[in-house]
């Protein structure tokens, strides 16, 4: 190597040291990425709710040191609000202990952080979901316990205190403590228990429209139109777990008024008293749909035909929901305008035992206790199943045109609904 060769050479080598240290002082001085620059903007994937006082959420990953996550029941974040700290490598997360059927709102944000100095990005669109409620289904009963599964895949199981030996297929009724003629008193409403053909136990709960025990606060309503929301009551509380200790107002005010939407459920209720509807058949058609309660609802028939469905649905121990017409007060009729009724089974005798909110003192005989079978020498053969069938409106060929609330309108009205059928 010639002298100018080894110039060049010691030329090149001073040059790399000098670019190297340039590069390590620029980098030594650079202030640091998370705390100058803010993290882009975080969008939610999902947000789901299929277990109970849960829901997850899910969103597309940033980077960035870290995210910030809050949820409220308030849209505005106003009240209410939880806030989450989550780690940079995560891209979903699962909160828990949520009150089920509340709607919650969520968003989060992204953050970097170098020491104590943050830059915040901004909030991800807002996001709502409801937590799942558990809709429980029949799927069996035994001598010791019932089983109902959920929607969301969860099992449940009711456990009997005591066991059960299934009997014929006939509902057994007690002489509840307090007379339905006298509800100032405010004493209990009726118990009974019925069990079907296939060993499954209904626990009946018979309100009175106007005993002071489910009506403390005198209401109007459910005196004057509370037939379909007390029969609906008993069979609700009888078949879905959720509703075990539901009174007629508290049926009324949540589980109608959801079912109903509220536009429908308003537009009934700000009309006066006197103006305001039951609840129609194609209403509780609904409700029971909502709530996955087995049933079918029959408003095309002959009367031979719903004399034969009505008494072999009776037969097996399993209750009906019954429509009565109005008619002028005389021998075998049930009341001056259309009316709701549970029929819960037969006796020995072959009689209808009647599950009633609506007694009338002089007109349901001396055994008027909500569960009541009505005295010859009051109302002739008034347990008849041809009494029933005799005192339904003429058949609807469908109940298209009919609304969630009685109207003067026939369809959707007419018939019965069989609760719990056996095919």
């Amino acid at each position: 190597m010639d002298k100018s060769q080894h110039s060049q050479g010691r030329r090149l080598g001073v040059l790399s040291v000098c670019i190297l240290l340039v590069l390590t002082l620029i980098l030594s001085t650079a202030p640091s990425f998370s705390a100058t620059q803010k993290p882009a903007r975080v969008k939610v994937q999902s947000l789901s709710s299929k277990q109970e006082a849960t829901i997850i959420i899910k969103w597309k990953k940033v980077k960035c040191n870290g995210y910030r996550l809050q949820y409220s029941t308030d849209k505005k974040f106003k009240k209410n609000v939880k806030k989450v700290n989550v780690k940079k490598n995560k891209k979903s997360l699962t909160i828990k202990k949520l009150k089920s059927g509340t709607k919650y709102y969520f968003r989060i944000g992204a953050y970097n952080k170098n020491k104590k100095k943050y830059r915040y990005g901004k909030w991800s669109k807002l996001k709502a979901c409801t937590v799942h409620t558990h809709c429980y289904i029949l799927l069996k009963s035994t001598d010791t316990a019932t089983y109902y599964k959920c929607k969301c895949g969860k099992e449940y199981t009711k456990k009997v205190k005591k066991k059960v030996k299934p009997v014929a297929p006939k509902v057994t009724y007690v002489t509840p403590s307090f007379s339905p003629m006298e509800p100032s008193k405010g004493k209990s409403p009726a118990d009974a228990t019925g069990i079907n053909s296939r060993g499954f136990v209904y626990n009946y709960r018979i309100f009175s429209q106007t005993a002071a025990a489910q009506n403390p606060n005198g209401d109007k309503y459910l005196a004057k139109h509370g037939c379909s929301t007390c029969s609906l009551t008993t069979i609700l509380r009888a078949m879905v777990p959720e509703f075990a200790n539901y009174t007629p107002r508290a049926v009324l005010t949540k589980v109608i008024k959801k079912v109903a939407g509220t536009k429908t459920y308003n537009a009934n209720f700000k009309k006066s008293v006197d103006k305001q509807m039951p609840i129609s058949l194609k209403g509780i058609d609904k409700v029971l749909t909502a709530y996955n309660v087995p049933h079918k609802f029959v408003y095309n028939y002959t009367a031979s035909s719903a004399k034969q469905m009505i008494k072999n649905h009776l037969k097996e121990g399993d209750p009906i929901i019954v429509m009565i017409a109005g008619e002028e007060p005389g021998p075998g009729v049930y009341a001056k305008y259309s009316h709701a009724m549970l029929l819960l089974g037969l006796d020995n005798d072959g009689k209808i035992i009647v599950g009633e909110s609506a007694q009338q003192k002089g007109r349901w005989g001396a055994s008027a206790y909500g569960l009541i079978k009505m005295g010859a020498e009051k109302n002739p053969n008034c347990n008849s199943i041809t009494n029933i069938v005799n005192h339904l409106d003429s058949p609807a060929s469908d109940i298209s045109n009919k609304g969630f609330f009685y109207s003067n309108g026939k369809k959707g009205n007419i018939g019965f609904i069989l609760i719990n059928p056996k095919e």
